[in-house]
């Protein structure tokens, strides 16, 4: 009886062993990220632009991380930061709302306009919320391109 108790036990130890990892990686994997694209638009000086982002609602929207970038005959550039010429200053904040949210690109320094040939809305969910100083992110998130692979998104 002993004997068999004992099997009993490290069966089912070695088989937690086993499926516990798995268990966590599959639900990482089905943690999806949204691309939203938005083609080319503009950011007249002085003004601002708002992205709807549709299903998107508070809940969402306060627990993930979201990143823009626009392009530039092939430069992606990030948002907030700098227009591709240096010149104008673009900063973005969203509202969050039900049932869903808008991203606003507001350009707060500069005296020309911006287009661009497309905009980028990553959303990237959490899984675990960590504070910047406590982890690195694993791909630079001022690099769209960093971004993408990482994630394996389209252009």
């Amino acid at each position: 009886m002993k004997k068999l108790l004992k099997l009993f036990l490290s069966t089912t130890f070695v088989s937690l062993i086993l499926v516990f990892p798995s268990c966590q990686k599959e639900s990482v994997e089905k943690n999806p990220v949204t691309q939203l694209n938005f083609g080319s638009k503009t950011i007249p000086a002085g003004g601002l632009i708002s992205l709807p982002l549709t299903g998107f609602d508070k809940v969402k929207i306060a627990n993930s991380l979201i990143l823009s970038y626009g392009e530039v005959a092939g430069h992606w550039y990030p948002i907030p930061g700098w227009s591709p010429n240096g010149s104008s200053q673009l900063r973005s904040f969203i509202k969050a709302e039900d049932p869903s949210s808008n991203l606003t690109i507001r350009m707060v320094s500069g005296s020309i306009g911006v287009t661009f040939d497309n905009l980028h809305v990553i959303i990237i969910p959490a899984d675990k919320l960590i504070t910047g100083r406590t982890a690195t992110l694993p791909f630079d998130s001022d690099n769209y391109e960093s971004v993408r692979n990482y994630f394996n998104l389209p252009l």
